[in-house]
């Protein structure tokens, strides 16, 4: 019986410190309301604190029911885009997208995960061999997968083993693809551009840069990781999100247009789904201006992850990342990410533990989220209550 079996594999996550629910809550500005707790919510990706912004979604919303060519159908496609064609609002939003990233075509996907899936899914069809980061998100090695795209890790942020493993095997008539991220999402730092710009420009390799965790957040206008370093015209393929900095939900893709034209015709996460709501295309296009302007806000957040990363180090704490807004704090063993966990809920912090198989055994974590709506005395008040953590 399949209930059986599954239960069989329920006991074995509770056992091991791994079993997931997903919890009810109520979210205002930077606070969660859980369990009847107030908390700093330190688990979003809302990085510049616009999906709760109720002000500019009320601005939003009223030029929308102004706007003569947004009226009609806004909240459904009614189809794929194969079938129902595009809508002027999708247009506009992937028009959008191209001048953001400064690549000569993007296409709108209903999440990251679908726009992955569709690219490294693509990429195995047109026999092409990808070198990606063992750290890169689980969307990408699935769409390897379900491609059966020939790929091979290279050991996270190291060069020297990419060059290994081009040097081995990027010589066999297939185009080399390199693929990393512009921030890690659970390690919280940056590729090194530099070399891999010049390992794509030694091999012939094309280069695919992830910057879900990074538009919006780093590099000018908030373009970015390849961006902030300069190295964006290096990039052949970006890959962005609505659903961080932007406050919302959707994928994009951005990249040559013989690309765009390969994933539309094969790309199955976009032909088999509906497409995204025209209404949601809108916010893109409306809040993207909007947020190349923010740079205080960007400056602000930016700091306060350095703030935190500086007062935990100091108090012995592990940390990896820093960089954007995201920090880890590395626990090891899952149960004790978990009593992490439970102890900063108790403390007033919305956080959870990370475990495997979202990240390597031995390396359980708590990930902090840090956003624009916080303060510096937020940050203080919870570098001090982790002071406590190494002796649970």
């Amino acid at each position: 019986m399949l209930s059986d079996k599954w239960e069989s594999i329920r006991r074995e996550l509770i056992s091991s410190s791994r079993f997931r629910t997903c919890e009810s809550l109520r979210q205002e500005g930077k606070y969660v309301f859980w369990n009847g707790q107030k908390l700093l919510h330190l688990s979003s990706n809302d990085y510049l604190g616009i999906g709760t912004d109720l002000a500019l979604q009320h601005q939003f919303l009223s030029e929308q029911l102004n706007n003569a060519e947004s009226a009609g159908r806004c909240l459904g496609e009614g189809g794929s885009r194969l079938l129902c064609g595009n809508t002027a609002s999708i247009e506009k939003a992937e028009k959008t997208w191209c001048g953001w990233l400064g690549k000569e075509k993007a296409l709108l996907f209903s999440s990251g995960y679908h726009a992955n899936v569709a690219l490294f899914s693509v990429l195995g069809e047109l026999n092409a061999t990808v070198f990606l980061d063992e750290e890169c998100h689980a969307s990408m090695f699935d769409g390897l997968r379900i491609g059966r795209t020939r790929f091979y890790r290279f050991r996270h942020n190291d060069p020297h083993h990419l060059e290994n493993l081009l040097s081995r095997y990027g010589h066999k008539g297939e185009q080399a693809v390199i693929a990393t991220e512009g921030i890690f999402s659970m390690e919280g730092d940056t590729p090194p551009l530099p070399a891999l710009c010049e390992l794509k420009n030694r091999f012939g390799a094309l280069l695919v840069v992830d910057e879900a965790h990074a538009l919006g957040v780093i590099g000018p206008q908030g373009r970015g990781a390849a961006a902030e370093e300069k190295l964006d015209t290096w990039v052949d393929v970006v890959i962005g999100t609505g659903g961080k900095a932007l406050g919302a939900s959707g994928g994009v893709v951005g990249g040559p247009q013989w690309l765009i034209e390969a994933l539309i015709n094969r790309g199955r996460s976009l032909i088999y789904t509906t497409g995204i709501p025209p209404l949601l295309a809108e916010w893109h296009a409306w809040i993207i201006p909007k947020i190349q302007a923010m740079e205080e806000q960007r400056i602000h957040a930016t700091r306060l992850t350095s703030l935190l990363q500086s007062a935990l180090q100091r108090k012995g704490i592990p940390v990896r990342g820093g960089k954007g807004c995201l920090l880890a704090a590395i626990a090891g063993p899952d149960p004790k990410a978990v009593e992490w966990a439970k102890h900063l809920r108790a403390s007033g912090f919305f956080v959870h533990p990370i475990r495997p198989p979202t990240v390597p055994p031995g390396t359980s974590r708590i990930r902090f989220s840090i956003t624009a709506l916080m303060s510096q005395k937020d940050i203080l008040h919870l570098a001090d209550v982790c002071g406590t953590l190494m002796e649970l």
